[in-house]
């Protein structure tokens, strides 16, 4: 649950930056927001338990599970 958290924290966009250090910290967390949505879009197209994660799990049972699919994800690239 802590990443789906995450997700929706990184994706929420700051409303009306002024400063110039506010613009700069929108300006990343739009990129980052991007990115997070690519590696759950790319690890959810492969692995379907990350783009449907049952509700009922224990956070610890879904980072690990969303632990795993990254790591196979990357032993999967690394063989390609």
């Amino acid at each position: 649950m802590q990443f789906i958290l995450v997700r929706l924290y990184l994706c929420i966009p700051s409303t009306n930056p002024r400063v110039e250090k506010q613009q700069q910290f929108a300006k990343a967390q739009k990129a980052t927001c991007k990115d997070v949505k690519y590696c759950f879009g790319v690890l959810g197209a492969q692995f379907g338990i990350v783009a449907n994660p049952n509700k009922q799990w224990d956070h610890e049972v879904i980072t690990n599970i969303l632990m795993a699919c990254v790591m196979l994800h990357a032993m999967i690239i690394r063989n390609e």
